[in-house]
């Protein structure tokens, strides 16, 4: 079993005054979006990590099939926000996503690939970290294999896992995408009005309300 983290603690500082998770995007927000993406892929378990706002956010996600845990320290950093979901974990899990809740552009068979490319290589090392790659770019979510599970718990790096990424550098499995979608979230005014525009297709509309 692959276990999401969703990082949905954060200020959204450069998206201030608004909480960039609780904007709409199609007849969703963007973490209802992000959040709905992962219950329709082959992830086995959807831990949400709150932190700032955390009442709206949890108000939104009530219903659905998530588990909440709440970061009183999310101010220090993303590594808190991890650790926490990391924590929360299933005894049964193989793997941690972790998945940076407004990676709205992200698809279930997006997720499914990387899925099935930790389980393949998972059988023959159980050390294996995954992230998807874009024409050369490292994008996200990225897998941990649960082997890391006490190193990233130990982890002083405020602002992620890259460190330990580094560190075991040997075991990573780059797997290209695609499409852009692993590169693409929503910091900024800007990147917010760009994915209202390039989401407004039939298409994409109708995955949007899915």
């Amino acid at each position: 079993m692959i276990s999401a983290i969703v990082l949905a603690a954060g200020e959204s500082k450069r998206m201030k005054p608004s909480n960039k998770l609780l904007l709409p995007l199609g007849e969703k927000t963007v973490i209802e979006h992000s959040v709905d993406t992962i219950l329709q892929s082959k992830v086995g378990e959807v831990i949400v990590v709150l932190g700032y706002q955390a009442n709206a956010v949890q108000k939104l996600l009530q219903e659905r099939k998530v588990k909440l845990v709440q970061n009183t320290n999310y101010q220090t950093g993303m590594t808190s926000s991890i650790q926490m979901g990391v924590n929360s974990i299933s005894r049964e899990s193989k793997g941690m996503m972790i998945y940076l809740s407004d990676l709205v552009f992200m698809e279930p068979c997006e997720l499914n690939k990387l899925v099935s490319e930790f389980e393949s290589r998972l059988s023959q090392d159980p050390k294996t970290i995954v992230f998807p790659s874009f024409q050369g770019q490292r994008g996200n979510p990225v897998i941990f294999s649960t082997y890391y599970q006490s190193s990233i718990l130990e982890h002083k790096e405020p602002d992620g896992c890259k460190g330990i990424v580094q560190q075991y550098l040997g075991h990573v499995l780059k797997v290209p995408m695609d499409t852009d979608h692993v590169l693409l979230d929503v910091d900024t005014e800007a990147d917010y009005q760009k994915a209202i525009q390039q989401l407004d297709t039939p298409c994409r509309k109708n995955f949007l309300k899915s």
